[in-house]
C-alpha cells in the first residue's frame, strides 16, 4: 500500500499507480487541504487516495480544493470522485467532455500497451461517483489554504518539450526520465 509521504512542512507525496510508471498525487495541508491530481481513476482513488488520506485521520470529504497539473488521464481519471475540480484554462480549452467521459477513458487505456501489459484491463475503468464541474483557473491564481497557498503556474513548455523529445524517437528510459523532471517543475510550480 502506498502512503503519502511528508516532503516539506504541509506537503505530501502520494505516488499513484499508472504502469509502467507512477503518477504523483500531492496533498497541501494548511487550514485547509488541497489535493493536486486525482490518479487515474475512481479505483485508484479509492484503492490509493482514500486509504492513504485514512492513514492521515482524514476523508475525501475534507479535501476543499482538487486542483489538476494538467488534464492527462493519470491526473484527471479519479476527478468523478469530487464534486469539482480546477483545471487551468489552456488545458479545459482542449479538454473536452469525450475526454472526461468512461467510453475516451477506456478505449485509451484499450490502445495503450504499457499499461495492459501491467494487467490494467478496460473493464477497470469504472464511473465516478460524480459529474463533476469543472472550473477554470488562470496563471497566479492562488488557493489559500490558510497558513498555507498554492499558486497556479501552467507547465506547457516542459510538456511540449517531451512531445518533441518522444517524437524525435526517445527510448522509454529517456521518456520516463522526461516526465519525471515535468512532474518535479510541476511540483515545484506550485508555490507553499
Amino acid at each position: 500500500m502506498e502512503h503519502f509521504r511528508e516532503v516539506q512542512d504541509g506537503i505530501f507525496l502520494l505516488k499513484s499507480p499508472f504502469p509502467p510508471v507512477w503518477s504523483g498525487v500531492t496533498l497541501v495541508r494548511g487550514e485547509e487541504l488541497c489535493l493536486i491530481d486525482s490518479g487515474a481513476s475512481a479505483d485508484v482513488v479509492d484503492g490509493v487516495i482514500r486509504p492513504a488520506l485514512a492513514e492521515l485521520g482524514l476523508g475525501l470529504g475534507d479535501i476543499d480544493w482538487l486542483v489538476s497539473t494538467h488534464c492527462h488521464g493519470d491526473h484527471i481519471g479519479g476527478a468523478g470522485q469530487f464534486e469539482e475540480i480546477y483545471i487551468h484554462r489552456a488545458d479545459c480549452e482542449r479538454l473536452n467532455k469525450a475526454q472526461m467521459s468512461l467510453l475516451f477513458r477506456k478505449a485509451f487505456l484499450a490502445s495503450n500497451a504499457p499499461v495492459k501489459s501491467h494487467g490494467f484491463k478496460t473493464s477497470d475503468v469504472k464511473p465516478g461517483k460524480y459529474k463533476t464541474k469543472i472550473i477554470p483557473m488562470d496563471d497566479g491564481h492562488i488557493f489559500d489554504l490558510g497558513g498555507k497557498s498554492v499558486r497556479v503556474k501552467h507547465p506547457r513548455s516542459l510538456a511540449r518539450q517531451c512531445r518533441i523529445h518522444r517524437r524525435a524517437g526517445q527510448n522509454n528510459i529517456q521518456r520516463r526520465q522526461c516526465l519525471r523532471r515535468a512532474l518535479d517543475a510541476a511540483a515545484r510550480s506550485y508555490e507553499h
